[in-house]
């Protein structure tokens, strides 16, 4: 794969990537709950992973160096590319990639591509129409399906312009091949530890991702579902239409 052409137009990356994101994603405001301690530090954990996951998905298509630095095994899965890796990726001088928090007819004219929304949720679970994440610099959304009678499920939905060129760097033996309306389709087990630099078994459900109308999509989902209910809400996202 010749990254030539990124590198050389690619922005000046700004310094400390990894201890400034996760610096933010700390500071994400906290709800009050009533759940016990512990289920509330696992529901924040896995908000903060999928924050990071729609940062992953879209940031490395800036940084070609990280490709050429690391050891891995390259996974093709339909036109998705995966980087199998045991080392954490993040390059030396990574940009941050600022986010705005806009209204769902906003977020949709701040990026380029049509995404796609679910029509089926589980049970409890709300679409925060006010609350939609959306990257700046490389482009991806957010969508949160929260249950306001339960602090602690939660489904977070990150889309961006699909693109074969751009690997997802996950851990070893963390990866299950599925498919999403007959089109392939992987589900993800565990995530990349800031602290420790390692790909970690959370012990939580898979994240699932696939491609759709030339987009990419991460289903991410809280403790309480499981992976037939990631396929379940992926099966439902609508058609891109305008």
């Amino acid at each position: 794969m010749n990254d030539q052409f990124l590198h050389d137009f690619r922005r000046q990356p700004d310094q400390e990537f990894s201890k400034e994101l996760f610096r933010r994603i700390e500071k994400m405001p906290q709800v009050t709950a009533v759940s016990p301690k512990q289920s509330m530090h696992t529901f924040h954990l896995w908000i903060r992973v999928a924050i990071f996951c729609l940062v992953l998905m879209t940031v490395l298509s800036f940084m070609p160096p990280i490709r050429a630095r690391l050891q891995t095994t390259i996974q093709q899965i339909g036109q998705m590319t995966l980087e199998i890796s045991d080392e954490y990726p993040t390059p030396d001088n990574p940009e941050i990639v600022p986010s705005l928090i806009l209204p769902l007819d906003q977020a949709r004219q701040a990026v380029s591509f049509q995404f796609g929304l679910p029509t089926e949720l589980p049970d409890g679970l709300i679409f925060d129409e006010d609350a939609v994440r959306v990257l700046q610099i490389s482009e991806g959304v957010q969508l949160s399906f929260i249950d306001p009678n339960d602090e602690r499920r939660g489904m977070w939905l990150n889309a961006s312009p699909a693109d074969p060129d751009i690997n997802y760097v996950v851990g070893p033996d963390s990866i299950t091949e599925t498919t999403v309306n007959d089109q392939p389709a992987v589900f993800i087990y565990g995530g990349w530890d800031s602290d420790t630099q390692t790909w970690r078994d959370y012990g939580l459900p898979p994240m699932l991702r696939w491609e759709a109308d030339n987009v990419q999509y991460m289903l991410i989902v809280s403790q309480s579902f499981t992976a037939e209910d990631l396929l379940d809400v992926a099966e439902s996202v609508s058609p891109i239409t305008e």
